[in-house]
């Protein structure tokens, strides 16, 4: 601690021939591994499961109530908000160091867009019901027509994606390998790698507020929308999946 450690040689470099190290990479574990993997698989089969069977019965009456094309889309980012383990799943031990870190900026795009078209879809869906009661309580005829009411689902996956296209143009996430012991000769121990970049928490602010902003909208509607007594009403199982999502979202976030 006082002076420089001076070797056999004569010099403070650290000997070229000393015992091989084992070290502590803290790469993430087959079997935790098999199991976020699994769960994704789970995800994976009951998306598409869910989706062929709204395709399969999209001329019956209570499916046509509820809108197809919403389902599909729910479906869709149900999928791909399930998909995003995958990324989760690779590491230095499976990759080397630029494949960690395609895998690490694929992450917020899978999870953000997945998110911002399944509640995108459940919002558009209760926005439908209240624009048509709206002019039902004035007696007014309207034709509303998915087009009409996609425009705010638009608008959303449009921002996300700008968003998430200048994080990777301008600082993509990166993987970094981060020392935490080093042996006397200065050597690392153990390490644990991480996904950063030096900008991440400015772009993920801008996607919380966007995405978190419209999920509140969309709470909104659904709470306007909750007295209404229609038949096939599916108004109180929306508002349910909204909240669960805004839940999961509020834990998961300081989680990570």
């Amino acid at each position: 601690s006082l002076a420089p450690y001076t070797f056999n040689d004569g010099t403070s470099n650290v000997p070229s021939d000393l015992p091989a190290l084992a070290v502590d990479t803290n790469y993430l574990s087959t079997g935790l591994k098999a199991v976020g993997l699994s769960l994704c698989g789970v995800v994976t089969v009951m998306a598409l499961a869910t989706s062929f069977w709204t395709y399969h019965n999209r001329m019956k009456r209570v499916v046509r109530a509820a809108q197809p094309i919403f389902l599909q889309l729910i479906s869709a980012g149900t999928l791909l908000m399930g998909c995003s383990i995958i990324p989760l799943s690779i590491d230095e031990g499976v990759t080397d160091q630029q494949g960690a870190s395609a895998a690490c900026m694929s992450f917020p795009w899978l999870v953000a867009l997945g998110f911002s078209l399944t509640f995108s879809a459940l919002f558009t869906k209760t926005h439908r019901i209240n624009k048509i009661l709206k002019h039902a309580v004035r007696f007014r005829r309207v034709r509303i027509t998915p087009v009409d009411v996609i425009k705010p689902m638009v608008a959303i996956l449009a921002a996300n994606i700008a968003v998430l296209t200048a994080w990777t143009l301008i600082d993509p996430l990166q993987r970094e390998t981060l020392v935490v012991f080093e042996d006397v000769f200065g050597r690392s121990t153990e390490t644990f790698g991480t996904c950063d970049s030096e900008h991440s928490t400015i772009f993920i602010a801008v996607l919380c507020v966007i995405n978190f902003g419209s999920l509140l909208y969309a709470l909104l509607e659904a709470w306007r929308a909750r007295k209404l007594s229609t038949e096939l009403s599916e108004i109180s199982y929306i508002f349910s999946a909204m909240v669960l999502i805004l839940s999961v979202s509020v834990l998961a976030i300081p989680v990570l």
